[in-house]
């Protein structure tokens, strides 16, 4: 039973490096089309859309979904806080732990604005593991 919950993190978070390669292939295409600080605009974007094909259990896009009424072991966009966020599949928690996984596209820490005519830093943006409440 381990194995499979480790199997199944294992996989959410492949799909998650995938995103990272997506998003810093989105990154640099914006840099080279408009700058370095276009590269803001991402933080409005749902990651899944950059992929070239969805993972199969990608359910779409809400606002604040209860993740117990979505099929579990499946993906998910929340409009709400702009994260994606997959609901495990293994009912193995105990009680008070979450059984979501939350990401979101977020400045990086060494990200420096553009001031006075001089362009931002590139890199700008990372996809990170946010904390979940229980649902």
């Amino acid at each position: 039973l381990e194995w499979r919950v480790q199997s199944e993190r294992s996989a959410a978070y492949h799909v998650v490096g995938a995103l990272r390669t997506a998003l810093a292939a989105r990154e640099a295409q914006l840099v080279s089309a408009a700058g370095k600080d276009a590269v803001l605009k991402l933080l409005q974007e749902n990651p899944m859309s950059w992929l070239l094909r969805q993972p199969a259990n990608y359910l779409g896009e809400f606002y604040s979904p209860e993740p117990d009424m979505l099929r579990r072991g499946a993906w998910f966009f929340d409009r709400t806080d702009r994260t994606v966020n997959y609901v495990l599949s293994n009912d193995t928690f105990s009680s008070g732990t979450s059984k979501l996984l939350k990401f979101k596209v977020e400045l990086s820490s060494s990200y420096q604005p553009a001031q006075g005519g001089r362009s931002g830093t590139y890199g700008a943006l990372v996809i990170d593991e946010v904390g979940a409440a229980s649902k």
